[in-house]
């Protein structure tokens, strides 16, 4: 777990030039990629965040349209297995071609949520009103960490199912391409094998899918209404005090 010390963003990211005055903040960042706090040690103002969290959007958007497409070629081997004892050689090596990717994507997937929920609790800091990640996990009292163990459990059962390792050894095996091509090569070795890989692989592509879509689902109502929101609020609150500057100039 990492912690990003954020200084001075209260005024900045509000829009108000005029604020001087710094908040610290401790964000506790859950599998946040380095990417991640590179970049929000590089947000100076409300453009750049919104910038950020667009390109996170995109990412989302492209690795939920990647796992959906794994999974449904899934769904095709599955159907195909339940007519056969064994499934051919070349076919195996076809499933494997489907298993390390989404490995590899659930991996993804869980850096992508790490700094979502880093971002979502970010803008929760700054705009206490918004209960972006509140209203996400429903109302009652709540932290980051117990809300990520909550939201990992069933994924990271469904891991196991499929790959038969832990999500901590499944993210160390994703690291290591040789390593996973051989992991799921002896997953595979047997009927039994075959069979409980493309169950539970369906099953968690099914699951990282909706979470994925959980996630756009949160950036687009909560974070960008609330961003849109504080932009015009700054801009009035410039403009007003514009009016009072112009007001009170003696010549």
């Amino acid at each position: 777990m990492k912690k990003i010390a954020l200084l001075g963003l209260c005024g900045i990211l509000a829009g108000f030039s005029w604020v001087s005055q710094a908040h610290a903040y401790t964000v506790f960042c859950v599998n946040c990629s380095e990417m991640f706090t590179q970049a929000m040690d590089r947000v100076t103002n409300m453009e750049q965040l919104k910038n950020l969290i667009g390109s996170y959007q995109e990412s989302i958007r492209q690795t939920q349209e990647q796992i959906a497409l794994v999974q449904n070629n899934i769904q095709q081997y599955q159907n195909m297995i339940q007519n056969t004892l064994n499934l051919p050689a070349n076919i195996i090596g076809e499933v494997k071609g489907q298993l390390v990717p989404l490995a590899q994507l659930v991996n993804q997937v869980n850096t992508l949520k790490g700094d979502v929920l880093a971002m979502t609790q970010i803008f929760d800091d700054l705009y206490p009103d918004s209960n972006a990640l509140k209203n996400l996990v429903g109302s009652g009292n709540y932290n980051s960490e117990e809300f990520w163990r909550k939201w990992t459990a069933e994924s990271d059962r469904a891991a196991r199912a499929t790959f038969q390792v832990s999500g901590t050894q499944l993210k160390d095996l994703a690291e290591n391409t040789d390593a996973l091509d051989r992991h799921i090569s002896d997953l595979l070795s047997t009927p039994e094998g075959q069979m409980q890989a493309l169950q539970s692989g369906n099953v968690l592509a099914s699951i990282q899918v909706n979470e994925l879509r959980q996630l756009r689902t949160l950036m687009a109502t909560e974070i960008q209404a609330g961003i849109a929101t504080q932009q015009e609020e700054a801009k009035k609150a410039q403009a007003d005090k514009a009016v009072m500057d112009k007001f009170f100039q003696l010549d």
